[in-house]
């Protein structure tokens, strides 16, 4: 639901696609820099409005007393795949180091600064939907929140930072495409982006649920790259360390377990709960559960 009309949401989704879809034929990331600070300012003020009015429902109307608890194991597999898609933007890491021309120690303290940063802004955001709302808590917060034009400014920023940064976001895998399609031609890279755009615009309006839907990214796609391909990469680059370092050795080997088992069940979960809810297919034998 978009400024309050979600029969018309299919309208601001084509109203975005120009947009992403300009941006996204942009064939150097440093010309997006721009447009990723402005991203940034555009969120960061809707993330403030947004916590000021949790804060505000936390005081005056929180929820009844044993509606927040401190775990829901039975939305565990959900809420696996929701955290893990925050690291959606690792395969950035790469192209961003090789255009920033930094040295790899100023990169790497760099790195980790963001990601500190970028983690605590996500759990605090996260605890603090929670603690207003309860198990009401939508998929998306706004929609916790009574419409009103400040709400709809918070709403239009929103939509800003997903058309700003998608198309960085994209950027590695217009790469991976290509290079898979044998051509990197740029002209062929702008059919890529414009396939990718089109793919995404249509996946986002058959599957409205939005916590499903990065559940589903994050079980898939995420996992993967967070947990099981640098486990993987790392085993294989030094198989030949001593024997003696067991203890290091073994714990990649569980980082892969961990990945494998926690992205395998969080997918069928993530699929099962689409259908459900989405489709309609087996509502008889399911309750719905909020991401």
């Amino acid at each position: 639901m978009v400024f309050g009309h979600e029969s018309h949401a299919w309208f601001f989704l084509v109203a975005m696609v120009p947009g992403v879809l300009l941006l996204s034929l942009i064939q150097d990331m440093s010309k997006l820099v721009p447009f990723s600070l402005a991203a940034d300012a555009v969120l960061l003020f809707g993330f403030v409005v947004i916590t000021a009015r949790a804060l505000d429902q936390m005081a005056f109307a929180p929820p009844p007393d044993g509606d927040v608890v401190l775990a829901n194991w039975s939305s565990f597999a959900l809420f696996f795949g929701v955290v893990v898609s925050g690291f959606e933007g690792i395969a950035l890491v790469v192209p961003m180091e090789s255009n920033m021309g930094l040295a790899p120690a100023t990169f790497t303290r760099l790195l980790t600064l963001c990601i500190v940063v970028v983690s605590l802004i996500f759990m605090l955001f996260g605890v603090l939907g929670y603690l207003a709302f309860g198990s009401a808590v939508e998929d998306v917060l706004t929609l916790n929140i009574e419409p009103t034009p400040l709400l709809n400014v918070v709403t239009l920023c929103i939509c800003l930072g997903v058309v700003f940064t998608y198309p960085l976001q994209l950027f590695p895998v217009i790469d991976i495409v290509a290079e898979a399609t044998g051509s990197n031609a740029p002209a062929h890279r702008k059919a890529i982006a414009t396939a990718l755009v089109a793919t995404t615009a249509l996946i986002a309006y058959i599957l409205p649920r939005f916590g499903l839907l990065l559940s589903l990214i994050g079980n898939v796609g995420s996992a993967t790259l967070s947990f099981i391909l640098p486990a993987l990469l790392h085993l294989h680059f030094f198989r030949k360390e001593p024997a003696s370092n067991f203890v290091p050795q073994g714990f990649r080997y569980a980082i892969v377990a961990f990945g494998v088992t926690g992205g395998a069940l969080g997918t069928f979960v993530s699929l099962h709960a689409i259908c459900v809810e989405v489709f309609g297919w087996g509502a008889g034998h399911s309750a719905s559960a909020h991401v």
